[in-house]
């Protein structure tokens, strides 16, 4: 296996293509260096369909966050036109893409987290020198125009609950950090923010000082926020979709709480009331998200093509 990059994928021998999120391969850059890569694509579709080799997509969204001009979205519908197979990461995805279809979820993230807990505690019961600052609302993840962060703040800010803190995670857009700032520097010690991206023992401490993950996102299919914070063992409130409704169905309510948008005092409340519940040593049954697993389904995968 090897990790993509254009001179591999030109030049190097292979049997399958496996492509995750297709339009970054092709965005980025200016207008020369998008189109460059543009015709790169349609070279490297060309390529597999001489030399046979198999083309798989796993499929993230239902379609992209951010929409591309229509060259991009004409490239995208040949991918797909183009694919052998496509992997769902939920059994709500229709089966739309590609001549053969397979359900394998999307991974947990338990043991890539596990190294930086270093205390000895579970995420499910922090140390008590830790125990004081258990009543973080978090948000974390990209901030972005559809994943409903000022409908959060003024979610809290309308909740007014003089327990809880909000704390915000992530890499905004321009705009959307003045909003965040702004919400902090008005907020009176109730809203703090670190606006970046943070490494995994970082997050990994942010997650542990929540007592509940709130992702108000105007729509959602996948996320692997979601699965962060459940493998840390942290109450999530979230969108409904179909997507979600099955996650909650896996996991139970007492982890999962699905909101109808936009994004209210009361869907926080209810998120806080459940969060605040005592599961003793319980943790989300995440048995199916084992990486073991997930590998070997992907290698019977390509081994299924390649005998056709």
């Amino acid at each position: 296996m090897a990790f993509f990059s254009w001179r591999l994928a030109m030049l190097s021998s292979y049997d399958v293509l496996h492509l995750h999120w297709p339009e970054r391969l092709i965005r980025g850059g200016g207008r020369p260096n998008r189109a460059a890569k543009q015709v790169m694509l349609v070279l490297l579709l060309l390529r597999c369909k001489l030399t046979h080799t198999k083309i798989v997509r796993t499929v993230h969204n239902l379609q992209p966050h951010e929409p591309g001009a229509p060259v991009e979205t004409a490239l995208l519908r040949l991918v797909d036109r183009l694919t052998d197979a496509s992997i769902r990461l939920n059994p709500a995805t229709p089966d739309t893409i590609g001549k053969r279809s397979e359900l394998i979820l999307h991974g947990h993230y338990r043991e890539r987290f596990a190294r930086y807990r270093t205390d000895g505690a579970t995420a499910a019961r922090p140390p008590d020198h830790q125990a004081h600052r258990n009543t973080n609302v978090l948000y974390f993840g990209l901030i972005r125009p559809y994943k409903g962060v000022p409908a959060l703040i003024a979610a809290f800010e309308d909740w007014q609950q003089p327990e809880a803190h909000l704390r915000i995670v992530g890499h905004p857009t321009p705009d959307l950090r003045a909003a965040v700032e702004h919400a902090v520097d008005a907020g009176n010690g109730g809203v703090s923010c670190r606006l970046e991206f943070v490494a995994d023992d970082v997050l990994t401490r942010e997650i542990g000082a929540a007592r509940l993950v709130v992702l108000p996102y105007e729509q959602i299919h996948n996320s692997g926020v979601v699965l962060v914070a459940l493998s840390l063992d942290r109450h999530v409130v979230v969108t409904r979709s179909a997507s979600t409704e099955a996650l909650q169905a896996e996991v139970g309510d007492d982890w999962v709480t699905l909101f109808d948008p936009p994004f209210t005092r009361e869907d926080l409340e209810r998120g806080w009331t459940r969060a605040s519940s005592d599961r003793g040593e319980a943790r989300p049954s995440l048995g199916q998200r084992d990486w073991d697993v997930i590998g070997e389904r992907h290698y019977s995968l390509y081994l299924e093509l390649l005998r056709r």
